[in-house]
């Protein structure tokens, strides 16, 4: 039997009277369309999903679930329409409480939507995406721990790369980088073209102290988002890390021509002139940073002096960190367990060069805060 056919008769429940009963065309395409998003491909969720709504006009049902698609994407003026419309839902399946649970969750009221999401368990266990709605709700509302749980219960029934997305980032919440970068790890095997995990597996990377994973990571998120800044600061911070001060500067250099009064790329290209020998250059960018940054004026001002060779007790300058305070690589990498609560391969070899790459680096941290 195929898939659409043990689809219809939920969809055909959770369609609202006026909207009559949605032709086996309209049925494909929301079908795709949740097969879509659950694999974290936005843009065709979202067109599958209009098109099912195009097919059956009035399906509340379809409308609901377009406006967490639509707020997924960041169309909040799509996901406010369209949650409207999702809220007059009366459910009567499992599969209509999810839906009116991503309305209520896109029009902010979490309470309501972690109900929804609970009433659709109870209709049905293996609902995979009402245990997804449940975590996101928890997460939402700071209880992480609980949404790791409903998460991985969703995990257990689907392995789908939005699920390990969402788990990911709640993992990074409790700054548990090393299960969220295996997270990553699994979202991109199943959607490679998912280009932000990159972005998110990268910051990961760098947390746990692989710093070649996360230039690797950094570099192709950038082939897709060329001026994004954070990523090319960040990629920075890396390059200098690693001793390449020519590609950290020619980053820095595309962080300013963006953004000019951007204080902490100012800061650090000015530290890592200084260790390419342009002694002037570094000078220019360290005062005009001091100016723009008043509030890092005292440790701007100290590297000012270690660059004119005014302080004494350190070698080099250490460059301006973008966090307010870094911690210790292994301060926070709890080891990624299997079901049956064992260490896993991956976690194992991530949690080993998390603690060697503290032993190697101590406290000489490129950037400083």
């Amino acid at each position: 039997m195929t898939a659409a056919r043990l689809l219809a008769p939920v969809l055909l429940a959770a369609v609202p009277a006026a909207a009559g009963e949605p032709s086996p065309e309209a049925v494909r395409a929301y079908q795709k369309s949740l097969v879509a998003y659950e694999s974290a491909q936005f843009d065709a969720a979202v067109s599958e999903m209009r098109k099912a709504i195009a097919l059956n006009p009035g399906w509340r049902t379809a409308t609901a679930y377009l406006s967490m698609f639509e707020w997924t994407k960041g169309d909040r003026e799509g996901a406010d329409r369209d949650a409207k419309v999702g809220l007059k839902l009366q459910p009567n399946s499992a599969e209509s409480h999810v839906a009116r649970g991503f309305a209520r969750y896109v029009a902010k009221d979490l309470a309501g939507a972690e109900k929804d999401f609970e009433e659709a368990q109870g209709m049905d266990p293996k609902h995979a995406l009402a245990l997804f709605g449940q975590g996101s709700a928890m997460s939402s509302q700071g209880r992480s721990d609980e949404a790791i749980q409903a998460l991985s219960a969703a995990i257990k029934l689907r392995q789908r790369a939005l699920f390990f997305i969402v788990r990911g980032t709640v993992y990074d919440k409790l700054r548990r980088f090393a299960n969220a970068a295996e997270d990553y790890d699994r979202a991109l095997e199943l959607n490679p073209d998912f280009q932000w995990g990159y972005w998110y597996r990268g910051k990961d990377y760098r947390e746990i102290g692989e710093r070649g994973k996360a230039l690797s990571d950094f570099t192709k998120f950038l082939t897709y988002n060329p001026d994004n800044t954070e990523a090319l600061y960040l990629r920075s911070n890396v390059y200098f890390s690693l001793g390449n001060y020519d590609e950290a500067i020619h980053d820095l250099d595309k962080v300013l021509a963006i953004d000019p009064r951007n204080g902490l790329a100012l800061s650090n290209r000015g530290l890592a002139k200084s260790q390419v020998g342009d002694r002037e250059g570094a000078l220019a960018d360290l005062r005009l940073a001091l100016k723009i940054s008043p509030n890092r004026q005292a440790k701007i001002q100290a590297a000012i002096d270690m660059v004119e060779g005014k302080a004494s007790g350190q070698d080099e300058p250490k460059g301006f960190e973008a966090e307010p305070k870094r911690r210790r690589a292994t301060d926070d990498v709890a080891p990624p367990k299997t079901e049956m609560g064992t260490e896993t391969p991956a976690g194992r070899k991530r949690r080993q060069a998390a603690e060697e790459a503290e032993q190697t680096r101590g406290d000489d941290t490129p950037f400083i805060q």
